[in-house]
């Protein structure tokens, strides 16, 4: 990305070029509605299942990208919330715990749930959804090693 800096030799008056005012669609004080990514890994019998709350925020500025004429926004992510879960809880109280990490988000418009469907996560993923709505989307990931990250909602990916 190139940010022109420079007014000496111009064809534009780059104060005005980012200033430009275009009424009811743009408004640089109001931040998006965040989006919230809720990552949950299900422990084993001695190990711990495991959550992670992320907000992301998108924050326009009042800066246009001199190529595409676009508003720049700036992307910040923010670890709201780590929680571990106690050992030896069923998969039932294990779903009923998660869905109240989602449902005391303050907004879950924009919430997603990505649960690792490797190893005993499926029939938790089967659990998760017998309990109904869980009240935001969810995608299942399948977590491996390899030698490259391969992901796609839903799917499993080979990693070569």
């Amino acid at each position: 990305m190139c940010r022109f800096s420079a007014q000496a030799g111009s064809f534009f008056d780059l104060g005005s070029f980012h200033t430009a005012p275009l009424p009811g669609l743009h408004d640089p004080e109001r931040a998006d509605e965040p989006r919230y990514i809720v990552g949950f890994d299900l422990g084993q019998r001695d190990s711990h299942s495991a959550v992670v709350v992320l907000e992301m925020v998108d924050i326009n500025s009042q800066q246009r990208d001199p190529v595409t004429w676009e508003w720049v926004v700036s992307r910040q992510v923010y670890v709201r919330g780590v929680e571990r879960f106690p050992l030896n809880i069923s998969y039932p109280d294990t779903a009923r715990m998660l869905k109240k990490v989602i449902d005391d988000l303050p907004s879950r418009r924009y919430a997603h749930l990505m649960i690792d469907y490797t190893g005993s996560g499926a029939p938790f993923y089967d659990v998760l959804n017998r309990l109904g709505h869980i009240g935001c989307d969810v995608d299942k990931l399948c977590l491996i090693a390899g030698g490259r990250v391969s992901w796609k909602a839903n799917k499993y990916l080979p990693v070569q």
